[in-house]
């Protein structure tokens, strides 16, 4: 902001850029990659290493991928309606590759058909990093499909990418209640919120 000097960042996950901010760049770049894993347009100022930085921020509506059709389906597309973000269901694994090789770091995954080929595109998400990857699902079901992945060539640290079982324990027993954790995940997962109580807390409220 004292300098005048600025530096564009575009692409999927902000990797192609354009200008200079001298020393600061590279931090002033993972912190707006940062700001994008929360998935929403944004103007903030940041302190870069003791250097004003003013980020100004344009996020494409986030897009909830759902691969597999029933009533948890239709449920997160309730949610995601709520959220104002745009919701798609897929029942086939080229359909399903296709999307995630569009993903964004904005976008998100629902896997909740179990079916072995739909690894393919878990592992599509694995390779270029993007997005939010969840995967439904009992504990048997997610050990079997962790044994596949890692037989497939990822590796543990990989691994940490793929939420299974995806939502976070609410104790949700309907489709609706379950569609609530999912979503709920995924905005504190952008946060960098533990999802703990507000009032257990001493952080500010909001984001």
């Amino acid at each position: 902001m004292d300098t005048g000097a600025a530096l564009v960042l575009t692409g999927p996950g902000l990797e192609e850029s354009t200008g200079d901010l001298g020393g600061v760049t590279a931090a002033a770049a993972e912190q707006a990659r940062a700001l994008l894993r929360r998935g929403a347009t944004a103007t903030e100022r940041l302190d870069v290493d003791g250097t004003a930085v003013l980020v100004d921020l344009l996020v494409p509506v986030p897009s909830v991928l759902v691969v597999g059709e029933g009533a948890l389906g239709a449920a997160l597309h309730a949610q995601a309606g709520l959220l104002g973000w745009s919701a798609r269901t897929v029942t086939t694994v080229d359909d399903a590759r296709a999307a995630v090789a569009a993903f964004t770091e904005a976008d998100v995954l629902v896997l909740l058909d179990h079916d072995p080929a739909f690894d393919a595109a878990l592992l599509d998400g694995l390779a270029h990093g993007r997005g939010f990857l969840g995967a439904l699902g009992s504990r048997r079901t997610q050990a079997a499909r962790r044994e596949r992945l890692l037989a497939a060539g990822v590796t543990e640290d990989a691994l940490a990418a793929v939420h299974g079982p995806v939502g976070l324990d609410l104790g949700a027993r309907t489709p609706a209640e379950t569609a609530v954790s999912i979503v709920a995940q995924v905005v504190a997962l952008r946060a960098g919120r533990s999802a703990s109580a507000l009032a257990s807390s001493a952080g500010r409220i909001g984001g």
